[in-house]
């Protein structure tokens, strides 16, 4: 029997929510998600996993600090050193836009490091475990709209040419599928985005692909796992795992803000035997820092308890809290401040918002973004167009990204 976890989009570097952790000055959002993977590394060890497969996404962006590099290549290091084969997709986050760049996964084929497999490029790809039984993992990195519109006429619609990518990558599954070996099990892991995917109101934060894949187009009969990654929220998209495939995303290890404020986090466990899927993937969750919104309506009669009382009802321990306060000014004036903080001592991170029901304002849309667009997309329209903000570009995006985020999220 082979064991195989499935996990993808550790995103390690992402610090929204952040602040430095007192013993060794890094991010504690970052040591979150490191802590995510040091969870599943401890689950694969006790339960002998013989294949951790990673699709896609390591960083937060394809650029990672040498910081940042290290916690994942000690992480994979003790992986490796125990038995257990990693193999590792590239994802958008992974994948320079240049080609002549390398990736940051480069550095574990050109060191040559033992039981490491990583997957740049579409292909089969063999595994053996350290029990001498064979895998096959048939890789799908992430790849840009741009790499398939070039072979498409360049007087087709939208339309057309979704529909022509569509075609093109439904075939290279099948030539991936016909260079199998049909004796070996085999599995598909594929870093892009399947329309039938339920996203989070936080996925904008990372992106999502510039075109979507039916699911027909991946789910080979060939494969009786595909192993999905790019999208943040954990699902099964096919459950036909007798005789059939299971086709599912993992989604992140850990939360990134309260757009997955309610969505579980963990990754996925199959076993195969004779080929097959022995029973359905079990997803296993981890301990991912909690996300709590707080609404509180302000009570003319106790302005502050009004306030401090919803609090004590949420489970705020250890978590990023939000207090969102509904009153009119005046009387959002007499809440008394200080009793609110203390009552979120507990919190890792808390932050009070006012609303004002009975203000507002009508909101002007700029006729330069008239066309329908994200609000991310729109954001990365207007930052990256202006000359005066070209250099911050990358700060101003996080930052406003990650507002976007909170905002979507209430709505």
């Amino acid at each position: 029997m082979i064991r195989v976890l499935h996990f993808s989009d550790l995103h390690l570097g992402s610090d929204y929510h952040g602040k430095p952790d007192p013993e060794t000055g890094i991010n504690q959002r970052i040591l979150d998600f490191a802590a995510r993977l040091d969870e599943l590394i401890a689950f694969a060890e006790a339960n002998d996993v013989d294949v951790v497969l990673f699709a896609g996404d390591a960083f937060k962006n394809a650029t990672p600090t040498p910081t940042v590099q290290k916690l994942l290549a000690e992480r994979v290091w003790r992986l490796a050193k125990s038995g257990v084969r990693v193999f590792m997709l590239a994802g958008n986050h992974d994948l320079p836009r240049m080609v002549a760049n390398v990736t940051a996964f480069s550095v574990y084929p050109a060191l040559e490091v033992e039981n490491v497999t990583v997957a740049e490029q579409a292909g089969v790809y063999p595994i053996e475990t350290r029990k001498g039984e064979l895998l096959q993992i048939a890789a799908m990195p992430h790849f840009w709209r741009s790499a398939f519109t070039r072979q498409i006429d360049t007087g087709a619609t939208p339309g057309d040419i979704d529909r022509a990518i569509d075609k093109m990558v439904a075939a290279k599954v099948d030539d991936l599928a016909a260079r199998l070996n049909p004796s070996v099990p085999a599995i598909l892991s594929a870093h892009c985005h399947v329309t039938k995917a339920r996203l989070s109101t936080a996925q904008d934060l990372y992106g999502i692909s510039d075109f979507e894949l039916s699911l027909s187009s991946i789910a080979h009969r060939a494969f009786p796992y595909v192993a999905l990654g790019h999208i943040h929220k954990s699902q099964v998209l096919n459950d036909e795992w007798r005789g059939g495939t299971f086709a599912a995303y993992s989604g992140s290890l850990d939360r990134v803000d309260f757009g997955e404020e309610g969505e579980e986090k963990g990754f996925f466990v199959a076993d195969f035997e004779h080929g097959s899927l022995t029973a359905e993937p079990q997803f296993i969750p981890v301990a991912a820092r909690s996300f709590v919104t707080v609404k509180a309506k302000v009570d003319s009669q106790d302005p502050t308890g009004s306030v401090v009382a919803a609090i004590e009802k949420a489970t705020v321990s250890g978590a990023v809290v939000r207090v969102q306060v509904e009153a009119p000014r005046h009387l959002y004036e007499e809440v008394d401040q200080q009793r609110v903080r203390l009552a979120l001592e507990p919190a890792y991170d808390a932050r009070v918002q006012a609303i004002y029901p009975d203000e507002s304002s009508p909101t002007v849309r700029d006729p330069r973004f008239a066309e329908a667009m994200s609000e991310a997309r729109a954001l990365e329209e207007f930052v990256r167009g202006d000359p005066a903000l070209v250099m911050d570009a990358d700060e101003l995006l996080r930052l406003g990204n990650e507002i976007i985020s909170e905002v979507l999220a209430q709505t």
